[in-house]
């Protein structure tokens, strides 16, 4: 009896490994725009909290408004930053997300030939035992004749 041998197994093994190192690289690159959008978060808080102080203060002393005010610019620009970053770190993440459902489909595809080819083993068997069958039985007839 011949032992099962799917064709394509080393192709599928291949296709298994990449999908493991996308979603590896996936996680990274999600964990990234997570940092990415905590730092962001982080940021609001300190203009918000900048601009209560601003208000706090008023015009009671210039100099530390004009500084309080060059900080909340420097939040902006660290903001905005962050954000282009973010945008990046979005992008990079779709554009693996969509690498992910190609390699999933193509494990799909081969794991369905891979069941295919079994049942046309399976059948190819049944027909190699039947025929087995067929020619004992026939051997059996003639032998007692």
């Amino acid at each position: 009896m011949k032992k099962f041998i799917y064709t394509m197994a080393s192709l599928l093994g291949t296709k298994y490994s990449l999908e493991k190192q996308i979603k590896q690289r996936l996680f990274e690159e999600e964990h990234k725009l997570f940092i990415c959008l905590s730092e962001i978060n982080g940021l609001d808080i300190k203009k918000s909290e900048t601009k209560e102080q601003m208000y706090k203060e008023g015009t009671k002393n210039i100099r530390e408004l004009l500084s309080i005010t060059q900080y909340y610019s420097s939040l902006e620009k660290k903001k905005s930053k962050k954000v282009s970053e973010s945008i990046e770190l979005e992008t990079s993440a779709e554009s693996i997300r969509q690498e992910l459902r190609d390699i999933t489909e193509d494990i799909k595809i081969l794991e369905k030939f891979k069941e295919k080819q079994y049942e046309a083993y399976l059948s190819e068997l049944k027909r190699e035992q039947d025929k087995e069958i067929d020619d004992l039985l026939t051997y059996k007839i003639t032998a007692t004749r």
